[in-house]
């Protein structure tokens, strides 16, 4: 995980813990993993995160924790979800 301040810059991400539940059907692994970080700044940053998964791997869903929301994910394709995001970030900059 990596969280961008406002002008771009990387700031640290401090993993706090990691607990992960392995369920396995027949040749199907369901695999429930779950990551604790904290903003250490005083301001909003962006996080971004990046879990490498293989080719025949699939989401089928995600769950965020922040505060006191909780955001549960949509499984969409990669360009309709990079044009919602960049949507997104635009309207919270506009706030911000």
């Amino acid at each position: 995980m990596e969280f961008r301040g406002d002008g771009g810059e990387v700031l640290s991400a401090p993993l706090l813990s990691t607990r992960v539940q392995l369920t396995i059907t027949g040749i199907i692994a369901t695999t429930t993993y779950v990551q604790t970080f904290h903003n250490t700044s005083d301001t909003w940053v962006e996080g971004r995160y990046v879990f490498p998964l293989p080719e025949t791997a699939a989401v089928n869903g995600m769950t965020m924790r922040i505060g006191g929301r909780l955001i549960k994910g949509e499984i969409k394709e990669k360009q309709a979800t990079k044009r919602m995001y960049q949507q997104a970030k635009q309207k919270v900059n506009g706030i911000w």
